[in-house]
């Protein structure tokens, strides 16, 4: 079968679209995992594993792979201590790698766009962006931190020190006019915009940048009108947890 980034005909792993680690927080006791729908012919259910797929081959997911170790060291067990400061609801973090991170951004924002699971059919990237981040990861090119870029928001519910970990459906917006794509795991709502034309200079400025600096604004989570959204549409088809 063929690679889906690499385009060769290979032996194909069961990848997973989020990397594992994301998931453990949500395990039960007996390491399963609910996967909470909102599609009306879909239902709730209860897996053993994230979601994966037919995708990659082993040279590809070891590509990925270390792209993904490094984001579970930044945001699970860092390795050394990041440079963090607040204003207010903002955080400024600085020392992260632009190049490894950002990859592991474009990866999930690729993999999601040409996952065929119903969890994620609402990510529509489209032929030419689809093609465009291919290349940029088989070429481990992080490309320009405007491209791509992804807005964070910290999900804080109350005054708990733990961000709220939940998995939740992608979805479309239109943000300062540009579209974009809320992602919603390891304790933050990831907003990914995806077009050709530059961002306006307020969002440019909440990317990850090359200097490895990054904001993220900290949100209390039941305020998140896409979060409240889900939790609505969960309640009206009886699937709330």
């Amino acid at each position: 079968m063929v690679c889906a980034l690499c385009h060769q005909d290979k032996v194909l792993r069961k990848s997973h679209i989020y990397p594992e680690w994301l998931y453990k927080p949500l395990y039960d006791e007996k390491r399963r995992l609910e996967v909470l729908s909102i599609i009306p012919e879909g239902h709730n259910e209860l897996k053993q594993k994230g979601m994966r797929e037919y995708l990659l081959c082993d040279d590809c997911e070891q590509k990925i792979s270390a792209w993904e170790g490094y984001a579970r060291s930044v945001f699970v067990s860092p390795e050394k201590p990041l440079e963090v400061s607040r204003e207010g609801a903002l955080l400024s973090i600085r020392g992260l790698n632009y190049a490894k991170l950002k990859l592991f951004e474009l990866s999930i924002l690729w993999r999601a766009g040409i996952s065929r699971l119903p969890f994620f059919e609402k990510v529509q990237l489209g032929p030419a962006h689809e093609e465009r981040l291919r290349q940029l990861l088989l070429a481990c090119d992080p490309s320009d931190p405007d491209r791509y870029g992804a807005v964070m928001f910290g999900l804080k519910v109350g005054k708990l020190p733990e961000t709220l970990q939940v998995i939740a459906e992608p979805r479309p917006i239109r943000n300062y006019g540009i579209r974009a794509y809320n992602l919603t795991f390891g304790g933050f709502l990831w907003v990914f915009h995806v077009s050709s034309s530059v961002p306006p200079p307020l969002l440019r400025q909440c990317f990850l940048r090359e200097d490895g600096s990054r904001l993220i604004s900290v949100r209390n989570a039941l305020e998140m009108r896409n979060l409240e959204a889900f939790a609505q549409e969960l309640n009206r088809l009886g699937r709330a947890p």
